[in-house]
């Protein structure tokens, strides 16, 4: 892929740096996540969340471990259902953050930050798409974003351009936020491309944030974790959850044979956000400490989809 990309393309990298980029954002630290829209067939809608994991180490260079996972509901009011797509491998280094590339088992560039106005560099185009197709990034000039708490975030106006295999060229340009990644498409770029085949992993970008501190959000977009999922129970007579009000522990009774095993679960609020997600061992769950008195609903997970939602009313000493 690099030698076809270096006829195509001319690549320019100035400045050295190891972790920060410019406005004080650093490139994935410990709890980034990235939140985006998502619009599936048969009218399902969601979001997908991409979030730092862990890291680990490829051809010397240590890289951080980003989990994609979907959220959706298959129509308005739904069942919530959870399917992990995939992780990405990525690492920064003199102010470029690079992409682990599985199908040519080498990293090609994803990001460049603080790039200015005149420079130029191929774009990844692994980890959707394995087709040899030529694609790079026109810087067209610097600007700032306002993050919620009127921070400036330094970022640049790129022009994504695709050259398809019978030489024509799509185009689409974006916002490059420093720190943070295209902020109107997917998290790849290469995603301008799959919309023309409607096979988008992604859609529309909705927030960043550090440790469920909100960084930064697009303008107009749904809050970060909002899903419509149902707000009614929908569990047999046979589950119940123990005791009622909770407030800091509590027992799930008669999961037909799974109570020895862990279950994963969503909490939402009734207008359908997700708050938080829990493990259950043994049947047994502990609420975050953020989650405040009021009524909220457990979704629990089997085979990646929410057959058992559990009205869960919270009282806080």
């Amino acid at each position: 892929m690099r030698s076809i990309l270096k006829n195509f393309l001319l690549l320019v990298f100035v400045g050295t740096s190891f972790c920060a980029t410019s406005q004080g954002l650093n490139w994935c630290p410990q709890g980034a996540s990235w939140k985006y829209d998502y619009r599936g067939p048969q009218n399902q809608k969601g979001y997908i969340s991409v979030d730092y994991v862990n890291d680990t180490v490829v051809l010397g260079k240590t890289c951080q471990v980003l989990q994609r996972t979907r959220f959706s509901v298959p129509g308005e009011g739904s069942p919530l259902m959870v399917k992990y797509l995939g992780k990405t491998l990525t690492y920064y280094e003199n102010k470029v953050v690079y992409v682990w590339d599985d199908y040519n088992e080498d990293f090609d560039t994803l990001f460049y930050f603080t790039s200015h106005a005149g420079d130029r560099y191929p774009v990844a185009i692994a980890p959707l798409f394995s087709q040899a197709l030529q694609m790079r990034a026109d810087v067209q000039g610097r600007l700032f974003l306002k993050s919620p708490h009127n921070e400036s975030i330094g970022a640049a106006e790129v022009q994504y351009d695709v050259r398809l295999q019978n030489g024509s060229i799509v185009s689409r340009i974006d916002t490059l936020a420093d720190g943070i990644g295209i902020i109107s498409g997917y998290f790849f770029p290469v995603s301008l491309y799959m919309d023309l085949l409607h096979q988008s992993e992604g859609g529309h970008f909705r927030c960043y944030s550090v440790n469920d501190q909100l960084i930064y959000q697009r303008p107009g977009s749904p809050s970060c974790d909002y899903i419509n999922v149902s707000p009614s129970t929908s569990s047999p007579p046979s589950i119940q959850l123990f005791p009622q009000p909770v407030s800091d522990q509590f027992f799930i009774k008669g999961l037909c044979g799974n109570e020895d095993r862990e279950l994963e679960a969503f909490l939402t609020d009734g207008s359908g956000q997700i708050l938080s997600q829990l493990t259950l061992t043994g049947g047994l769950g502990k609420l975050p400490a953020s989650v405040k008195s009021g009524v909220y609903f457990l979704h629990l997970l089997k085979d990646g989809s929410s057959p058992w939602v559990l009205k869960m009313l919270v009282v806080k000493p």
